[in-house]
């Protein structure tokens, strides 16, 4: 099982300190554009498998 909170860890990290290291305040100008796109992307993707466990769990109940 692969640790979810390291996960995210790495992804702010990618999206964060990485392009701070390497472009500076160009790297800060890009952030909020880069983050208003991927953040809810990669949100709604959490939000769609947490609804299919869900509807898992209730149909294994259900059975």
């Amino acid at each position: 099982m692969i640790n979810i909170p390291n996960i995210i860890y790495a992804i702010l990290y990618l999206l964060f300190i990485y392009p701070l290291i390497k472009l500076g305040w160009f790297g800060l100008v890009l952030l909020p554009i880069i983050g208003l796109i991927i953040v809810p992307t990669i949100l709604s993707i959490l939000l769609y498998i947490i609804i299919k466990a869900i509807v898992k769990l209730k149909k294994s109940k259900e059975a």
